[in-house]
């Protein structure tokens, strides 16, 4: 097995919390590809939602390679304020894990959103 770092990220407890509490943006993707049936090009158009977010903090950690990182989200709740993405834990397993969970604007560890250690064991 080769050695790298795994970002696992949200859990989908934290998932189901920003479906329920986040903001959601309508988006229209367009999509064009070529019928080899019909032989022409064709177009489809389809609607859907996204959560509102953006890129938040660069993070970095000492995973397999110098200077690793990525950066986190930041999201926009239904109440008006914002829920962040933050770094919960990194547990070593052939390389980092990195494990995420959700903070609220003070910081807060929004309980519901946590990894408990058998997950991250068992992940």
């Amino acid at each position: 097995m080769g050695r790298c770092t795994q970002f696992v990220g949200i859990n989908d407890k934290a998932r189901k919390y920003l479906e329920e509490h986040c903001n959601k943006i309508k988006v229209k993707r367009s999509h064009e590809y070529h019928n080899p049936r019909t032989g022409h090009t064709e177009y489809e158009n389809s609607v859907g939602e996204i959560l509102d977010s953006e890129v938040g903090d660069r993070f970095e950690w000492d995973g397999m390679f110098d200077g690793e990182g990525g950066f986190l989200k930041v999201y926009y709740l239904k109440n008006g304020s914002k829920i962040y993405e933050k770094v919960q834990d990194v547990v070593w397993s052939s390389g980092p894990m990195i494990f995420t969970a959700l903070c609220d604007e003070n910081d807060v560890w929004v309980s519901e959103t946590l990894w408990t250690d058998d997950e991250m064991d068992y992940c």
